[in-house]
């Protein structure tokens, strides 16, 4: 083993994206704490600019364009700055419409982010579009997309209650809608997304009840009606409630299974061209069925950025495509730093590439299903490690049980969305009884396992970590990835005798 320091030079050249990626979140967190003239910021980031272009053959120009990407950050703070368009705290009469179904709570009360379309002022009904978070009590039964005329009043968030408050307001809600049944004066049902009408009225004929009905809708398609409080707990308890949310995990299982099943398409000329973008149009179409959530979009986008950069064959492709992808998102949404399905996306897709694929490449033994199952724990080991402070600082707990769980979480995800997935798009009868006992066989010991780590005492620390316990640990984590890219394996030659 040699240890080369200007190994990190040679990679930083291959990765221009993700040494611009860096000064981008430094000036986005920089403007979000610290106001600037609009002015200020642009005046001196178009001097940046000039100053680069004007340095361009000399050594030093890239600090110019590193500085104006971080003055780029603060305008992107500065033009997605939130104010609340109704006023908070009066009482109005106004129609809000839901974006999710309502699942009460243990404690009887449920919460869905809505959005006010119409409010009653002097002059009539106005048309608005303003983010709330919308509570209510177990007489009301809402579904997403209904439509609900109401008079109530919209409760600015606490700001004495940490930095929810703040956080909020980075995502785009201006308060709170408490409704009880006598506050509504009328509702109608949404019009559903047909794509997703249609997916869900397909897993209904499926031959699977219960809690694993529950957990199979919410997996597959992102409905979530049938979960139970008891079950949402057990998730949350072990560390596993993320696979219940329809993101990146899910999307990523469709677009393999796409790459897969058309892989024998590079065979013809252009095929690799050609599968590249069939690939992509299941992905699409399984984010219209999850009614285009901001996880699953967020997702689709990066796996088509992604498939493209597969299909150029580029060496170095994966992470400079993921902060390619992550770059743009921030300078059109600065405040999507803040939001916590945003983080732990790409937290996890990252450690993957940097860590998980070459954990993985330790099996080259040639039991396919010996590469196969390390292959899984590498990958789910390494993403509930990098996610674990994220975790900790916004839940305020660190699953330890997930290290041991998520293997086998990843892997039972993969036979329930596949299983899913084919039963939804190929209308053959005698596909129910075969999808139906992968499904039980899967679903059922994902709950099994829920449950059994959920009881174990230690399956979970209660502890949530401040942001500069937060901000170490990820720069430890840097740090040792540096310090493993200066390892160069000492090559042996062996003369044939």
């Amino acid at each position: 083993m040699k240890f080369r320091p200007e190994n990190i030079s040679e990679r930083a050249k291959r990765l221009p994206m993700v040494k611009a990626l860096v000064p981008l979140i430094a000036g986005i967190l920089f403007f979000d704490r610290w106001e600037v003239s609009d002015a200020c910021i642009w005046t001196c980031f178009v001097l940046l600019l000039v100053m680069g272009a004007l340095t361009i053959r000399r050594k030093g120009s890239s600090v110019y364009l590193l500085a104006a990407i971080f003055l780029l950050g603060g305008a992107a703070v500065s033009l997605g700055r939130f104010t609340p368009v109704l006023p908070g705290g009066e009482t109005l009469y106004m129609e809000v419409v839901a974006d999710e179904t309502v699942i009460p709570r243990t404690d009887g009360y449920g919460s869905t982010p809505a959005t006010v379309r119409r409010v009653e002022t002097v002059g009539g009904m106005q048309s608005v579009d303003e983010r709330i978070m919308l509570w209510c009590d177990s007489t009301l039964t809402i579904d997403a997309g209904d439509r609900i005329c109401c008079i109530g009043r919209i409760v600015p968030f606490d700001t004495g209650y940490g930095g929810y408050a703040r956080l909020m307001s980075r995502r785009g809600y201006a308060g709170s809608l408490f409704l009880h049944d006598g506050d509504v004066v009328a509702a109608e049902a949404g019009v559903m997304n047909p794509l997703r009408t249609f997916a869900m009225e397909r897993m209904e004929r499926l031959p699977v009840e219960g809690d694993e009905r529950a957990a199979t809708g919410a997996m597959s398609v992102g409905d979530r009606r049938r979960m139970t409080p008891e079950l949402r707990s057990a998730y949350a308890r072990s560390g596993a409630s993320h696979v219940l949310a329809v993101s990146g995990l899910h999307v990523g299982i469709v677009f393999m299974l796409a790459n897969t099943l058309l892989y024998g398409l590079t065979i013809f000329r252009h095929g690799q061209s050609i599968r590249a973008a069939c690939t992509l149009i299941p992905v699409w179409i399984y984010a219209a069925i999850c009614g285009f959530q901001p996880s699953v979009l967020r997702a689709a986008i990066m796996f088509t950025v992604l498939q493209a950069a597969m299909a150029s064959t580029a060496p170095y492709a994966g992470p400079n495509t993921l902060a390619a992808t992550a770059f743009a998102m921030l300078v059109c949404d600065a405040d999507m730093l803040f939001d916590i399905s945003f983080q732990l996306s790409f937290t996890a897709v990252a450690a993957i590439m940097f860590w998980g694929v070459p954990l993985s490449r330790l099996a080259r033994g040639r039991n396919f299903a010996i590469r196969a199952l390390w292959d899984i724990f590498a990958v789910g080991a390494v993403a509930t490690a990098a996610t674990a402070p994220i975790v900790s600082h916004t839940f305020g707990s660190i699953p330890v049980a997930g290290l041991i769980l998520n293997p086998l979480i990843i892997l039972c995800a993969n036979i329930t969305v596949m299983a899913a997935i084919l039963w939804i798009v190929l209308p053959l009868p005698w596909l129910a009884p075969v999808c139906g006992t992968l499904l039980r066989f899967a679903v059922g010991l994902q709950n099994g396992a829920v449950a059994e780590v959920a009881s174990w005492r230690w399956s979970a620390i209660e502890w949530s970590m401040p942001s500069w316990a937060v901000a170490l640990a990820y720069a430890l984590m840097a740090a040792f990835t540096l310090a493993a890219w200066c390892i160069e394996p000492e090559k042996k030659v062996t003369l044939p005798r």
